[in-house]
């Protein structure tokens, strides 16, 4: 179910990280291509922040993680360090300052990295500047995942690894954002990698897809890819019962309450006048699926 490739940015090959006794990933196996928008989608708990602060080196662990080919070794890999922006999921950092204070530093702090017309353009857009004498304390969560945004998106990185930069946000600001991502990625050449547990928003936002339960990959690929490599069968009565894993390329079956059966399936595997009908299944339908095949010990 995972893919693999010896020429991505990012490599993760068997990779595993415990928290004491917690364990947070368990050999993870996923790729990252240059300029893509990858969503790192699961579950609270699925290791999808472990995976981005692994990334850009702020955590130890084992296995085999790749930068440009190269082990990611800690925060002291000026490599990582220089290529890598994190945005974290926690947006409170100096509570007490000011917003404007927080964007002089930004200037400051980040010297030539960051791109200054495009951070008073980003604020105007994201509406920061409509803020500027509030403490960051005293924003609303979206507001201050806009702020954090704004400094981020601004700043030179050759990938940027955001966790939950869509929390919060109104559907006007979220569209921005997707927008700011996407652009990123396909005018700039730039990899984004950001972790959401609403697939939907993946759906719109990101162009590849790594479905995460339990600290291991469940699919990584495109998300065009995924869709036209499973499809849903939908049957009820007599058809229903015919519905079994391991049949007419059938990977797991779900029942509901109405006796309507959804099965996922292989498309190649589906055979000519198999039982039930034939359907496109979406993000949420098939995360759903591979968690519970997975769960239950399935054939995925």
């Amino acid at each position: 179910m995972t893919e693999t490739k010896n020429n991505s940015l990012v490599l993760f090959e068997n990779v595993s990280k415990n928290y004491g006794k917690n364990r947070a990933l368990a050999e993870l196996t996923f790729s990252i291509e240059s300029g893509s928008v990858t969503a790192l989608a699961g579950p609270n708990g699925a290791g999808k922040s472990t995976s981005l602060k692994l990334i850009c080196g702020l955590l130890r662990y084992r296995g085999s993680a790749l930068f440009h080919g190269r082990q990611i070794r800690s925060i002291t890999d000026l490599e990582i360090v220089r290529a890598a922006y994190f945005l974290p999921e926690d947006k409170e950092l100096r509570p007490q300052s000011r917003v404007k204070e927080v964007l002089v530093e930004a200037r400051e702090l980040g010297g030539k990295r960051v791109d200054r017309k495009r951070l008073e353009s980003l604020c105007e857009e994201l509406s920061v500047n409509a803020s500027l004498e509030r403490r960051v304390r005293e924003l609303t969560p979206g507001m201050r995942t806009a702020l954090y945004l704004a400094v981020t998106l601004s700043t030179d990185a050759e990938l940027y690894a955001l966790d939950e930069p869509l929390s919060g946000l109104d559907p006007i600001l979220r569209t921005r954002v997707i927008g700011h991502m996407k652009e990123l990625a396909i005018r700039d050449g730039k990899t984004v990698i950001y972790s959401t547990h609403i697939l939907e928003e993946a759906e719109e936002a990101a162009d590849r897809i790594v479905f995460m339960d339990r600290g291991r990959a469940l699919f990584s690929g495109g998300v065009d890819e995924a869709k036209e490599r499973y499809r849903e069968i939908i049957a009820d009565g007599k058809e229903a019962e015919t519905l079994r894993p391991g049949a007419n390329g059938i990977l797991h079956v779900r029942r509901e309450t109405n006796g309507v059966v959804r099965a996922l399936a292989e498309t190649s595997g589906i055979s000519l006048g198999h039982p039930g009908k034939s359907c496109p299944v979406s993000l949420r339908d098939l995360f759903l699926h591979l968690v519970e095949a997975s769960r239950e010990g399935g054939s995925r």
